[in-house]
C-alpha cells in the first residue's frame, strides 16, 4: 500500500445483491494538536514562573510606591496625565519617570540577548535576579528611605529587562509583563475558535488559548502573592523572586541535562551555557 493510500481511508467497493456499489468517504487523519507539544513544556513552564516573578514585583512596586505601576505603562501615562491636569507636580515625576526606565530596561534586555546569543536569556534572568536581590539587601541592611525613590526606577528597570527574556512559546507569541495585550490576544484566540472550531486550516486555538490563559492565571498568583509578601516585609520581600530568577536558568539546565542522557530531550543550550560556566 502507498504512502498515500495510508494517509486517508481507502475506498470500499462493496457489492449487494441488488448491484449497488457503495462508498465509504475519504477522511483526513491530520491531527490538530490541542496542548502544549512536549519538547516546548519546559519553555512553557518556564513562562509561567517569569511571569509569576514580574507580577510579584508588580505589585510590591504598585502597593509601596502609592499607585505607580512598575510594568504597567498604559496606567502609568494615564495617571500622570490626571496629575498634570491637576496640576499635582510632586507625584507626576515619578509616573512619568518610570516610563522611560521600564524603555531602557526592556532595550538592555534585548541587547543582552542580542549579543550574548545563546546565553542571552540566562544573562537577562540572572542580571535582574542580581538587581532583586539588591534592593532587597538595601532595604535590610540600610534601611534606607531617603534612597526608596530611586529603588524605583532600579525596580522598573528590571521589570523591562525581563520583558524580552520569553517572546514565543512553540507557535504562540507572549508578553511576560504586557496584561492587556495578553487578554486581548486570548479573546481573539476565542473568537477564532468559536468560528473555525473543528476545520483543519488553522481555526483550531486550543493551545493559544491554553497558553494565554495560563500567562494570566500566574501572573494573577505572583501578583497576589507580591502584594501579601509587601504588606508584610517591605521592599526586603523582592528576594524571593530574585532567588527564583537566580535558581531558574540553573535548575532548568539540570533538568534538560538529565533528559539528554535518557535520550529524550536536547538540552537547551540559551540556559545551560552560563548555568554551567558559573
Amino acid at each position: 500500500m502507498g504512502v498515500a493510500a495510508k494517509e486517508h481511508k481507502e475506498t470500499e467497493f462493496t457489492g449487494g445483491s441488488n448491484g449497488r456499489i457503495s462508498l465509504t468517504p475519504n477522511v483526513s487523519t491530520v491531527k490538530i494538536h490541542t496542548g502544549v507539544p512536549k519538547k516546548e513544556r519546559t519553555n512553557f513552564l518556564l513562562t509561567l514562573v517569569i511571569a509569576a516573578a514580574a507580577a510579584y514585583v508588580d505589585a510590591t512596586g504598585f502597593l509601596l510606591y502609592s499607585g505607580v505601576y512598575l510594568s504597567f505603562m498604559s496606567g502609568n501615562t494615564t495617571r500622570a496625565a490626571v496629575l498634570v491636569g491637576r496640576g499635582d507636580w510632586q507625584q507626576v515625576a515619578p509616573a512619568i519617570g518610570v516610563i522611560p526606565t521600564f524603555v531602557l530596561g526592556t532595550a538592555i534586555g534585548t541587547a543582552i540577548i542580542g549579543i550574548s546569543k545563546r546565553r542571552g536569556q540566562a544573562m537577562v534572568l540572572f542580571t535582574a535576579g542580581i538587581a532583586l536581590a539588591f534592593v532587597a539587601a538595601l532595604e535590610v541592611y540600610f534601611r534606607p528611605n531617603d534612597m526608596r525613590p530611586g529603588l524605583l526606577f532600579v525596580l522598573t528597570a528590571t521589570m523591562g529587562l525581563l520583558n524580552p527574556a520569553i517572546r514565543r512559546v512553540d507557535r504562540v507569541s507572549v508578553a511576560l509583563t504586557y496584561v492587556t495585550g495578553t487578554l486581548a490576544k486570548l479573546g481573539t484566540a476565542i473568537g477564532s475558535k468559536i468560528i473555525n472550531d473543528g476545520k483543519n486550516d488553522g481555526g483550531d486555538q486550543s493551545e493559544t488559548i491554553l497558553i494565554l490563559a495560563s500567562v494570566w492565571f500566574a501572573f494573577f498568583i505572583g501578583a497576589i502573592s507580591g502584594g501579601l509578601a509587601a504588606a508584610h516585609y517591605g521592599l526586603r520581600c523582592n528576594i524571593a523572586p530574585a532567588i527564583v530568577l537566580f535558581m531558574t536558568p540553573m535548575s532548568n539546565c539540570a533538568t534538560n541535562t538529565h533528559q539528554l542522557g535518557s535520550g529524550k530531550v536536547r538540552p537547551l543550550h540559551r540556559f545551560c551555557s552560563l548555568g554551567d560556566s558559573l
